[in-house]
């Protein structure tokens, strides 16, 4: 009698634990890992931050540091914040976000901002990314709809082209969901760009590689996380 009571004893301590832990397992969430977004300007802020949609499911969230048009200073901002607190936590990453404009960086500035960077990385290798747009981010834009190579074009160029198809554009607005769907078609434009520039012998970060943007590998990114954690049951 004693050893029957002690085995429905044990099998109710049991089963209370396997659903204790199956529980937690269902619920269960790993530490938040960060993206963080330095910009020189709102537009790239307000489609960075757009891709939190797509992260929902997942245990990364962007968020926003600082925008400033002295990209010196934003990658100097970049490299502390690494050095500060990213060793801590080897999933983080940060991405400085901006475009060349007309004439903005002559080419020794341009190669001051792309050597820090190049230091940092060998320093701390993936936790920094630059993406450029050359001339203007608008040209990611662009990209969704026009499959055609360009030829080197200047900022107002590519908005009079970007307006032939969001009528309403206007700079710091949000047009993710007009352009969400196209995402794998605007990528796709994006490298072929780029195996053009490289083609001609341009590097892709270049002043004169125009059009060329790197946009693609942020959104590459966050479609690469979503799609590992959509492979996950939690």
């Amino acid at each position: 009698m004693a050893s029957m009571v002690l085995f429905q004893t044990f099998t109710v301590i049991y089963l209370s634990n396997d659903l204790f832990y199956k529980k937690r397992a269902k619920n269960f969430r790993s530490p938040i890992n960060n993206i963080f977004i330095y910009t020189e300007g709102q537009t790239e802020k307000v489609y960075a931050n757009d891709f939190n949609v797509f992260l929902n499911k997942t245990n990364y969230r962007i968020h926003f540091k600082e925008i400033s048009t002295d990209i010196v200073k934003l990658i100097s901002r970049a490299e502390k914040l690494i050095k500060t607190e990213l060793v801590k936590n080897e999933d983080d990453s940060v991405w400085v976000i901006f475009d060349y404009e007309d004439n903005k960086f002559n080419a020794k500035e341009l190669n001051q901002i792309l050597d820090k960077y190049n230091k940092l990385n060998k320093s701390y290798p993936n936790k920094l990314h630059i993406i450029i747009s050359n001339p203007c981010f608008e040209l990611w834009f662009l990209l969704h709809f026009d499959a055609q190579l360009l030829s080197c074009v200047n900022n107002s160029e590519v908005i009079d082209k970007l307006k032939c198809h969001i009528l309403d554009y206007k700079k710091g607005k949000s047009y993710f969901k007009k352009l969400e769907n196209k995402l794998m078609f605007a990528i796709k434009n994006a490298k072929r760009q780029q195996d053009s520039q490289r083609k001609d012998g341009k590097d892709i970060y270049d002043k004169n590689a125009n059009p060329c943007t790197t946009v693609n590998q942020f959104v590459e990114y966050i479609l690469d996380i979503q799609s590992s954690f959509s492979l996950v049951v939690f």
